[in-house]
């Protein structure tokens, strides 16, 4: 009888913790899979991201403002109908879920072009 009790025993041990591991690995999945999707919001393919990278351009070139997750800023001048800003909006929130930022502008460092040459204005010591 005790040999019997001491077997039940330790198959329900065994069971419970094959039981845990079964739980553990469905969470482990369950994590992969989340973790995976979590980077798959772009759901254009290249053709199509290209087509609304660009009518997001041209947006920003007629004036639509973007919000800050781009890094855009509007190029051009004018007024938007509520529906062109509508579209402008929705292809802004496409092409950020693919990970589109605008390139950021060249900065004018305020040189001019280059002139004739001329003497050194600073004297050398040597």
């Amino acid at each position: 009888k005790q040999w019997y009790q001491r077997r039940v025993r330790g198959s329900f041990a065994l069971q419970l913790s094959f039981n845990m591991a079964k739980i553990l690995l469905l969470v482990a999945i369950l994590g992969v899979i989340l973790l995976s999707t979590a980077d798959a919001d772009c759901k254009l393919n290249k053709n199509k991201l290209k087509k609304k990278i660009k009518h997001f351009e041209n947006c920003l070139k007629k004036g639509y403002s973007p919000g800050a997750k781009t890094r855009c800023t509007a190029t051009g001048e004018g007024s938007l109908t509520k529906k062109q800003k509508k579209n402008c909006k929705k292809s802004e929130k496409k092409v950020t879920a693919c990970g589109y930022t605008c390139s950021e502008p060249a900065v004018d460092g305020g040189w001019g072009d280059f002139g004739v040459w001329s003497e050194c204005s600073a004297s050398c010591g040597g």
